[in-house]
């Protein structure tokens, strides 16, 4: 105990303490920014885009088994003309989205509706620039070769037509194609699995629709943000693992050269060492105890000034703390220790 605390008090101690302290906390301030970033990305793009696929074959497993893709629904895709207002004044595109060619029919998961009744979700702009939407309420609308009764209209981001679990099932019956509408938790990997499901014979389309050019120049900002901060997480590690060798190699070569009195009293090379890892091991508990409370410090003002609460560990810092703990380790054991040392 007293070696350790003798080793503590060093200047070149502190000095790295403070310095492996204040990194880690960039390092995880920049990771933390990068994934407040990518949450906001996600979330918009799930708010106002979607994926449809189409294909021979059954592919829910392939979707399923993707790790980016989530939110997979089932879906029957009529075209127009088999879809009739009683109403003619009403437009059927107003049920077709903006880049789809396709209406797209979803089960009733909620129960609401019976056999012979639909739920139409149609985007906002239609429904506060079509004024007779709301005369449809209660009226008829033709889905193939049946009519149905339009129990509600709600506001959403794309057109549905929403239809009985029982009604969705003979639809679904009578295809000879399967077709899923989804989302993914990883935009980045976009044309990635895009390209990966097209190879498998399956045609995917992407469908996106901003209510206002500001909301798509924001998404835009936010990527190319995104993209410089997730470089500079990369150059920031790089930098910090430099340093960390650097300054870990010196204080252990400058350990070994002070431990005489240690040498002289008969420790043998395995005993140092043994020593050296230990007082390397409470040096760094020590950087991630400051770093804790600096981090803790660092969240309580963001979350004052602008409502956010960052995330203090993720497996990127795991496995930097991971390095800098083998590291030290290593250097204790493999640097080399003279016999004895005569000053």
């Amino acid at each position: 105990m007293i070696l350790i605390k003798g080793f503590l008090r060093k200047k070149s101690s502190k000095i790295y303490i403070i310095l492996l302290s204040i990194i880690l906390l960039a390092i995880s301030a920049v990771f933390n920014i990068s994934q407040y970033c990518s949450n906001i990305i996600t979330n918009t793009y799930q708010k106002n885009s979607y994926f449809f696929g189409i294909s021979e074959k059954n592919f829910f497993n392939d979707l399923i088994a993707n790790k980016y893709v989530t939110n997979v629904k089932k879906v029957v895709l009529l075209e127009p003309n088999n879809v009739s207002f009683v109403n003619n004044d009403i437009n059927k595109s107003i049920l077709i989205d903006q880049g789809n060619e396709f209406i797209i029919i979803i089960q009733d998961e909620k129960n609401e509706i019976n056999n012979e009744q639909v739920i139409l979700e149609l985007p906002k702009f239609e429904l506060n620039n079509v004024s007779e939407l709301s005369d449809l309420i209660g009226k008829e609308i033709g889905l193939k070769n049946e009519k149905f009764e339009i129990l509600k209209i709600n506001g959403s981001n794309f057109a549905r037509v929403i239809v009985s679990c029982d009604f969705f099932e003979e639809l679904k019956s009578n295809d000879d194609y399967f077709a899923y509408i989804f989302n993914l938790n990883e935009y980045g990997k976009k044309e990635e699995i895009i390209d990966y499901l097209n190879a498998h014979g399956i045609n995917i389309n992407f469908i996106q629709f901003y209510e206002s050019e500001a909301e798509f120049n924001t998404i835009d900002a936010l990527e190319k943000t995104n993209d410089f901060l997730k470089r500079g997480s990369i150059a920031v590690i790089a930098i910090f693992l430099i340093l960390f060798v650097i300054i870990a190699n010196n204080i252990v070569s400058d350990e070994i050269d002070r431990m005489n009195i240690e040498r002289l009293i008969g420790y043998n090379k395995l005993q140092i060492r043994k020593i050296l890892i230990l007082k390397m091991i409470v040096l760094n508990a020590l950087v991630i105890f400051f770093y804790s409370i600096l981090y803790v410090i660092l969240n309580i003002l963001i979350y004052a000034f602008f409502n956010i609460n960052l995330n203090m560990w993720s497996v990127y810092l795991i496995f930097i703390i991971l390095i800098l703990f083998i590291t030290t380790i290593i250097l204790c054991c493999f640097k080399s220790i003279k016999r004895y040392i005569y000053k």
